[in-house]
């Protein structure tokens, strides 16, 4: 029950703990890759968009720097008191993303929201091909 609340405070103000806490914003910029990168990977984007990946498809020509992960991390722990007699406590640690299951078809869900019919009011009008100019 509080492990919950603490789960619902944290999500509530995280904008607020990454302002006053950085890691926790370089946190979500790696988890939002990662699921960035699980997208592309199960949609098949870059053959529907007809692009062949250059060096980003061949480790050899992009070797992206590895190091070896922490087999440990630092818990937090909280206590609380009841009736002077039960000792309530909470621990936590450590962080764990598995991108892949949030981009599996039964948990994606399309919302064009405020752009909801919209979508094809802003296609380029046909137009003949001199009247493009670069400087």
């Amino acid at each position: 029950m509080l492990n919950d609340q603490f789960a619902r405070d944290f999500t509530a103000h995280f904008p607020e703990l990454a302002a006053k806490y950085p890691v926790y914003a370089e946190l979500q910029n790696i988890f939002d890759l990662a699921l960035v990168g699980a997208l592309v990977r199960t949609e098949k984007l870059p053959d529907r968009a007809d692009w062949h990946l250059t060096c980003f498809g061949d480790p050899k020509q992009y070797a992206v720097e590895l190091h070896d992960a922490p087999a440990a991390v630092d818990s937090v722990m909280n206590h609380r008191v009841v009736n002077k007699v039960h000792i309530l406590v909470g621990v936590s640690g450590g962080v764990s993303v598995d991108p892949n299951k949030l981009v599996q078809p039964e948990e994606m869900k399309i919302d064009y929201g405020v752009l909801q019919g919209q979508r094809g009011a802003f296609k380029p009008k046909t137009a003949a091909p001199d009247l493009w100019w670069w400087e």
